[in-house]
Order: C-alpha cells, then structure tokens, then sequence
C-alpha cells in the first residue's frame, strides 16, 4: 500500500461508487506504510464501514482473493515528475487470468496489461471521477465485466505465456545482435515486448 498505487484514488472514489452501487466494498489487499492513512482517509469519506482492509498476504493466497472480487481496480499514477512509475503491471495480468475485468492507471507499463475496452479500462490515476465512472459502469454491467473478464483470461493465455515470451526475446536478441554486427550502434527499434506472463506480484 504505497502512493504511486492509487488505493487514496479508490476510497475517494468509493462515495460515488456507493451512490449507484449501496451493497459495493472495497477490498484492499496489501500492507505497507499507507495503511494508517488510508483508514482515516476512509473515515473521513465516510466510507469506512465499506473498506476492508485485508492485510498482506503470501502470493497462493491470493487466488481467493481474486474469486471473491467482480472487479480489479489499482489506478496507479507516476509521481515524483516521472522518477516513480508503475512496472509492467503483472498483478493485473493475474486479475485478467482470473477472469476479472480490470481498471488500470496510466502508468508506465500498466497500460500495456489492459486491452482498453476489451479486458479492462485504463484511467488518469489521478482522476476520481474516471475511477468512480469505469468502476460503477462494470459493477452495474455484470454481463459487461463478465464478457471483458473472459476476454482477458482468453488474451492472458494466448498472448503472455512464458513460452510466447522466451520465442519473441529470442527472436529479439537473434534479430538486434545481427543488427549490430551490420550497420554499427544498436538504436531503440518498434519492438514491443507482449508476453511474460502471470508471475508472483510483488506489489
């Protein structure tokens, strides 16, 4: 439970949310030196009855985790004038292999784990009001989730397993040492690294 993870985004967004959505919950889960704060930040919106803070917890417990959800929210932000950015995202990758749909930040490579509109929605993690909009849009539209929660169970499987990542890094290392060999300095190129799969979060 650090900043850059936007659960501050998702409490505050949780009065909107219980407007359209009165039986919804927050369910956090992690520790971290946020934790204090986010239960009065809680208390002040006068949502606290509707957070659950769950503690952390080691990785194999976090599959039931996953089941008793309808949808993944971390609407991440980059902070410190870009020196602190959100990593690949792996977590949302699990949530999507989960069969939940996903509510992602704009944050460095976390975008790059939604297929926007598809499997999830990525929102400013600094928005309230777009936090608030995708998430009471997916808890009032079951069949809506359920259909971007299976689209992404279906696009982890197919497009980030191990394997997929292991052919494309080596086809990408094969390809950039030839390169090099032939025309001299190595430049940035358009490859866009689409497969490592769900892997413990450390998050």
């Amino acid at each position: 439970l650090v900043p850059r993870k936007g659960q501050d985004t998702l409490i505050r967004a949780l009065p909107w949310v219980l407007r359209a959505v009165p039986d919804a919950v927050l369910l956090l889960v992690g520790d971290g030196p946020r934790a204090p704060a986010l239960r009065q930040l809680a208390l002040r919106e006068g949502v606290l009855d509707s957070v659950v803070l769950a503690g952390g917890h080691p990785h194999p417990a976090l599959p039931a985790f996953y089941a008793a959800a309808d949808v993944f929210a971390m609407p991440c932000r980059t902070r410190r004038g870009g020196l602190e950015v959100e990593g690949l995202g792996i977590v949302y990758l699990e949530a999507a292999a989960s069969g939940l749909p996903v509510v992602a930040g704009d944050s460095g490579g976390a975008p790059d784990a939604v297929l926007e509109g598809e499997t999830g929605h990525v929102v400013d993690g600094r928005s309230v009001a777009a936090t608030a909009d995708r998430l009471i849009r997916l808890l009032r539209g079951p069949r809506l989730a359920r259909a971007m929660g299976d689209a992404g169970r279906r696009w982890v499987r197919t497009a980030w397993s191990w394997d997929d990542a292991y052919a494309r890094l080596r086809d990408l290392l094969s390809g950039g040492a030839a390169d090099c060999r032939t025309v001299g300095p190595c430049t940035p190129t358009a490859h866009r690294p689409t497969a490592l799969g769900p892997t413990p979060s450390d998050t």
